[in-house]
């Protein structure tokens, strides 16, 4: 955020640039930040997302860095991904799930994968969008655990395969 805050009008004017000078039928921001392993989104990125469409004029932002899902807002019309969590991940051979859903580890084993189809005219002009999300977890070999144990108070222990499998409706509910 620190980087977005003291370059936020050259990020304005490279964002009004790119539709005038260039062209752009749409524009679409990805974004490294966020606080690693937090559940949620933080007010800082929100207000400065919000600036992005509102004043930017961007047409899709999607986040990532924080290694947890945070949820999906939509700003104008405009859809906005806060961080998509993890897919495949390296970073930990064996997982544990802790005993409560603030649990870190726990946490970064969702993911989401977003599909967004951008609508145009015929000539260019930007109509709309829609998107689809597949919530997933990110290791296929689950030995002796369910999808979401780890919040009913589980201490399983999960070897990460690096094959991300998705969840059922219920699981990714849980």
């Amino acid at each position: 955020n620190t980087v977005i805050n003291t370059q936020y009008k050259k990020l304005m004017k490279l964002l009004a640039d790119a539709r005038e000078a260039d062209g752009a039928n749409a524009v679409i921001i990805c974004w490294h930040t966020g606080t690693e392993y937090k559940g949620t989104h933080n007010k800082d990125t929100e207000r400065i997302v919000t600036g992005l469409i509102e004043q930017g004029g961007a047409d899709l932002i999607i986040i990532n860095h924080t290694h947890t899902a945070q949820g999906v807002g939509i700003i104008n019309n405009r859809s906005v991904f806060y961080s998509l969590g993890n897919f495949v991940f390296g970073g930990n051979r064996h997982i544990r799930g802790g005993k409560n859903s603030k649990d870190p580890l726990a946490i970064s084993l969702y993911g989401m994968v977003v599909q967004v189809k951008l609508t145009f005219t015929e000539q260019g002009k930007y109509l709309g969008q829609q998107a689809k999300v597949y919530p997933v977890f990110s290791s296929g070999s689950t030995p002796d655990y369910q999808v979401g144990d780890h919040f009913n108070g589980n201490n399983a222990i999960i070897a990460n395969d690096y094959r991300p499998i998705r969840l059922t409706l219920d699981q990714a509910n849980r």
